[in-house]
């Protein structure tokens, strides 16, 4: 008879459990020797039927083989043919890694312990704890996947196993932490209900686990549920793709630090952007088990007072840190607006706006409230616009501060009128405007200036060096009496646009007295610079700021073989430059005061919190309204938060259905 092999299509590697039965009969029904490359089929004979006499015809004869091909038939297979046993249907699949010489089919046996394989790599988590040098650790979560003890949550003096999977299922899997019960009931009136001994029926086998393991109590937390009929037996951590791993782990994670929070252990999340729904998962469980069955309790911490506890610990534990997750910071734009968390909604609000297009981009971006998409796209146009004022401006280092004023040559001793100006501010403004050019060419390393990209670094250089030059030249007493120090004042407050005409004036070198001979003499460059130093702020200028000892030694070459009223009549003209550059650094500079995650990042956080948060200019409150975002009531949000099975109004995301605790 003809080979009754089939062609089994190649499918992925992920295998499930099987009865041994349905193997067998799989087995039966192809050849497994025709699998093996290097057994040839047995010679078959060929009955002609039909015809006047059963005669038999043997085949023609097989033609001689090449050379080529007894040589190729020498060689071991390229790819090894396995036949895997536990899948639906038997898997003809390539094995990539090593050479195996003849197909095996090993059937294993009905009650045989289970054991889990995943034909995709199981990626680590990240633990929320900074280390000595920065980044993040590691942590292995294979124990989660494969239903194993995970020995950061596994305490000896415990007396509650916690599996991760229903109790129809755990059979198959072992329990992955050891907990304390009486910790348990402090923290929710839940636990207490679930370690009572109405919920805790046992079978002989976890009987015989708790006796082993020294314990009192089991508790189940499956992942999901697949069937809607608990009663059947299904298997949670049945894989098809891997984004179904992925899934898999989030939900796997997110029970995990759900218990690290109330024991006080380091949570993890995976990499961005797979751990994107981290913080909102993570609440879904601590309205399930805890603000949800505390409520109405007087013995039990209330609702707002839950809320601040976890806002405090996330802050403190960096878990809403959104520069290195930006698919993580709409999650926690969501879930801080659904509790009203300000700190934290103010922070991601601020990184959001920096990040505006890259967030429209991103397919979760239409489950923040419409509230929140409107502020964050005015926030994102106004820093797109002062950012492209401030960095046209310091292509050429061009300031309209002494444009608009008249210019005449004029002595010190003279009386000028206000709206005229000294040519030698002019002078001097031109010549330092060229050393900065010329310093920071040299300093960004670029071949000519303007640089072709400012980034958000150039900039936050430039304002420390200019902040560490003004604390180092401002006078915090001036005498305005002086009619150009009065001019001084009025050109900054015209520039600046303040009402306040006190504006900020520099410390002067002091001038010899009148008639003496050393007023109109030239300085040495040891003389000129006894006078520079007695006109710097004693312990200012930013420590070792280069750009300030570069400046410093600026003044000096030029006051050297000069009279002093030249070195003074310089400084004014260079603070016009100072003032100018630090008013327009400003608009992209200034952030919010409570803002901690500022370093590390490209974009600007510079953005205006004017109807930030939205929560408190909602129509119809006490306080301040904006009919324009259109938020829901207090009470209608409320209510939206209790409920956990339901999507809000604002298109939060539903969680996912999971079955109870008690199996």
């Amino acid at each position: 008879m003809a080979s009754n092999a089939k062609t089994i299509p190649r499918r992925s590697s992920t295998l499930f459990e099987k009865s041994g039965a349905t193997v067998r009969r799989l087995a039966r029904r192809i050849s497994l020797s025709v699998l093996n490359p290097r057994e040839k089929a047995p010679s078959s004979v060929v009955t002609v039927r039909g015809g006047t006499s059963g005669q038999d015809v043997s085949p023609p004869p097989e033609r001689s083989k090449s050379r080529l091909a007894r040589w190729t038939a020498l060689r071991p297979p390229a790819v090894s043919s396995v036949v895997e046993e536990r899948d639906e249907e038997l898997i003809r699949s390539a094995t990539p890694k090593g050479m195996v010489r003849k197909a095996t089919a090993t059937v294993k046996e009905e009650d045989e312990e289970h054991d889990l394989k995943i034909g995709w790599k199981i990626p680590k988590a990240r633990v929320f704890r900074q280390v000595r040098g920065g980044g993040q650790p590691e942590l292995d979560v294979t124990p989660l996947v494969y239903g194993r003890k995970a020995n950061e949550l596994w305490f000896p003096t415990g007396d509650t196993l916690i599996y991760l999977c229903s109790k129809s299922e755990s059979h198959r899997y072992a329990p992955s932490f050891k907990l304390s019960g009486a910790t348990l009931c402090k923290k929710s009136e839940f636990f207490t209900i679930a370690l009572s001994e109405r919920w805790q029926e046992h079978s002989a086998l976890h009987r015989q686990l708790l006796a082993k393991e020294d314990a009192k109590h089991i508790l189940y937390f499956p992942p999901w549920e697949d069937s809607d009929d608990p009663s059947e037996e299904a298997d949670t951590r049945r894989l098809d793709s891997e984004s179904d791993l992925h899934d898999l782990l989030n939900q796997l994670i997110a029970t995990r630090n759900f218990f690290a929070y109330l024991f006080g252990r380091h949570v993890i999340c995976l990499e961005d952007p797979l751990g994107a729904s981290m913080l909102s998962d993570f609440m879904d469980r601590m309205e399930m088990y805890v603000l949800g069955s505390n409520a109405d309790i007087k013995a039990r911490p209330t609702r707002e007072q839950t809320l601040g506890e976890i806002e405090t610990w996330l802050r403190s534990k960096a878990i809403d840190d959104p520069r290195h997750a930006p698919h993580r910071l709409i999650d926690t734009l969501m879930i801080s607006e659904r509790y009203q968390w300000t700190e934290i909604y103010t922070e991601a609000f601020i990184h959001g706006a920096g990040r505006y297009d890259f967030l429209c981009s991103l397919q979760d971006f239409t489950f923040v409230s419409p509230a929140t998409r409107q502020l964050l796209e005015r926030a994102s146009f106004s820093i797109k616009a002062r950012v492209y004022t401030t960095i046209d401006s310091l292509h050429t280092f061009t300031f309209p501060i002494l444009s608009n004023l008249r210019p005449k040559r004029a002595r010190r001793s003279s009386r000028t009128d206000a709206m005229d100006i000294p040519r030698a501010w002019r002078r001097a403004y031109e010549k330092f405007r060229t050393w900065v050019i010329q310093y920071y060419t040299a300093i960004f390393r670029v071949k000519s200036w303007p640089p072709a990209h400012f980034s958000r670094g150039m900039i936050l250089m430039l304002q420390n060096d200019f902040q560490a030059l003004y604390e180092l030249l401002v006078d915090e007493t001036p005498d305005r009496t002086d009619s150009y120090r009065r001019l001084l004042s009025q050109v900054l407050t015209d520039f600046d646009g303040s009402t306040n005409p006190a504006a900020a004036l520099p410390r002067l070198p002091s001038l010899p007295p009148e008639g003496s001979p050393l007023r109109d003499r030239r300085q040495s460059r040891e003389a000129i610079s006894v006078v520079l130093l007695d006109s710097y702020n004693v312990g200012a200028g930013g420590g070792s700021n280069r750009f300030v000892e570069a400046f410093k030694e600026f003044e000096r070459s030029y006051g050297t073989g000069k009279i002093v009223t030249k070195s003074i009549e310089a400084r004014e003209g260079r603070w016009c430059l100072v003032y100018a550059v630090l008013s327009t650094l400003r608009g992209v500079v200034v952030e919010w005061e409570g803002l901690r995650y500022r370093w590390g990042v490209e974009y600007w956080l510079c953005a205006e919190l004017r109807g930030v948060p939205p929560w408190l200019y909602r129509r119809g409150s006490g306080e301040r309204s904006n009919s324009a975002f259109g938020i829901e009531s207090r009470t209608e949000s409320a209510l939206t938060m209790q409920s956990t099975t339901t999507a809000t109004e604002d298109g939060d995301r539903t969680p996912t259905n999971r079955r109870s605790v008690f199996g």
